[in-house]
């Protein structure tokens, strides 16, 4: 693209407000054991849900495709908590 072409393009969208744009691709990375997994199900499950991620950021709702690359283990806990805890009992169905 020219610097024309790209001041042309519109502003980003949040997909979660000042975390996460819209058509984008991002990477979360950190050490082992610093709740990557469980911040990355949060945020995706709020999504899902259409619910403020974290209780205090505004989502816009969409279907999500979460790839659990290790870890499954531990997934079918954490989500029926997220369920429980922050969705009433809800399960969304665009996860």
């Amino acid at each position: 693209l020219s610097l024309n072409d790209l001041f042309a393009l519109p502003d980003p969208e949040w997909l979660v407000k000042r975390h996460l744009h819209r058509n984008s691709l991002s990477v979360l990375y950190g050490d082992p054991g610093s709740f990557k997994s469980f911040f990355a199900l949060d945020l995706s499950l709020s999504v899902a849900a259409g619910v403020p991620f974290g209780g205090a950021w505004d989502v816009a709702a969409g279907p999500v495709l979460y790839v659990a690359g290790e870890g499954m283990g531990g997934m079918k806990r954490r989500a029926r908590a997220w369920v429980e805890a922050k969705n009433g009992g809800r399960v969304p169905d665009r996860f």
